[in-house]
């Protein structure tokens, strides 16, 4: 996104500084901890809240962009809209699998053909790969989102989170294995409509009762299952972001999505614009190099921030290589030629 476009979307600081942090916690949380140790540190109370928070993060920008570009169902869903929104996930996601696709077929010579093309669905080998098909799958319901919260509002809202109870309660009733559980968007349905209701209420005073019932209900349901002998019937997969837990980060999200653009802290600011290629780099360096540098350094803090610092240098010099030529190949969709091919596509589609 170029300067103007930024300028004049409104681009919140703050939002960029939360979101290099939470890719920090990204990496933070697939070094090897035992679970004891993730309940020791108090994870499920910072490090287990960075997927939540980019979820609300990308329901809150994609409703900032929508409403401010006039955009209707129309507009979003016209092949050149698509393609474009599609694009900036492919192309860094596409560009980290051949680099896995490589070591799989040449190093390790352990995949089929068949698998190979296979595993580029559900998101390459390494770990956090949902969050790609999760992000396709956003593009694609993120206007029904948007109709709900705008419609009903608060009732809108309130509507996603029994959407999501359903869901769980579904998957449970049905035995959905745990890893189709992983790849569907619905068990974030409520955290990215939350972002959709904190840009359109923007201007709105939410009663503070509201946020502390939110925060007291997550905090005690994460309390619970993670530090009581309680186990959950229904919440069985990912029970540390479920839908419940996140009820606990919806105040603090909410404080920073109102805060205005001041705060400036250049470092974490490209973290955050460079989160999703830091975290592709995390996904190839812990399926096959970090057992590597673990072997030459035993310290886990020396190790740990040894990953931390790698993951973050390529992945930003993966931000500045690729971000370019995303936007290039998305330029071109403009380009006179093709823009008449999409034109004559999309009419014979949406006459």
């Amino acid at each position: 996104m170029d300067n103007n476009k930024e300028k004049q979307l409104g681009r919140n600081s703050v939002i960029d500084i939360i979101k290099g942090i939470c890719i920090l916690f990204v990496i933070i949380t697939h070094y090897q901890w035992t679970n004891e140790q993730r309940l020791m540190l108090l994870f499920p109370f910072w490090i287990d809240m960075a997927v939540p928070l980019f979820m609300i993060f990308s329901g809150y920008l994609s409703a900032l962009s929508f409403y401010k570009r006039n955009f209707n169902m129309t507009d979003w869903y016209s092949l050149s809209s698509l393609f474009s929104k599609l694009f900036r996930f492919v192309i860094p996601f596409s560009i980290a699998y051949f680099i896995e696709v490589i070591v799989e077929v040449f190093v390790l010579k352990r995949f089929t053909l068949f698998q190979i093309f296979a595993s580029y669905f559900v998101g390459g080998y390494g770990p956090g790969g949902y969050y790609f098909p999760l992000m396709i799958q956003f593009v694609f319901l993120f206007p029904f989102i948007c109709y709900v919260i705008k419609k009903y509002d608060f009732y809108g809202l309130l509507l996603m989170f029994c959407i999501n109870g359903i869901y769980e309660f579904l998957q449970r009733i049905y035995g959905m294995n745990i890893e189709l559980y992983r790849l569907l968007i619905f068990r974030y349905v409520f955290v990215i409509s939350f972002g959709v209701f904190a840009y359109l209420c923007r201007e709105k005073k939410i009663k503070k009762k509201w946020g502390l019932l939110s925060f007291l209900i997550g905090l005690f349901f994460i309390v619970l299952v993670e530090y009581t002998e309680y186990i959950p019937k229904i919440l069985i997969y990912w029970t540390r972001t479920s839908f419940l837990a996140c009820l606990y980060i919806l105040p603090f999200s909410y404080f920073i999505l109102k805060l205005k653009s001041k705060i400036k802290f250049t470092p974490l600011q490209i973290l955050g614009k460079a989160s999703f290629n830091i975290f592709l780099t995390q996904m190839v360096y812990y399926q096959y190099m970090s057992s590597v540098v673990k072997i030459y350094v035993e310290n886990d803090y020396i190790c740990l921030l040894m990953n931390v610092c790698l993951c973050v240098i390529v992945g930003i010099l993966f931000y500045f290589i690729e971000s370019p030529l995303t936007k290039k190949i998305i330029s071109s969709l403009t380009n006179k030629k093709v823009y008449i091919a999409y034109t004559k596509i999309n009419n014979f589609f949406w006459r």
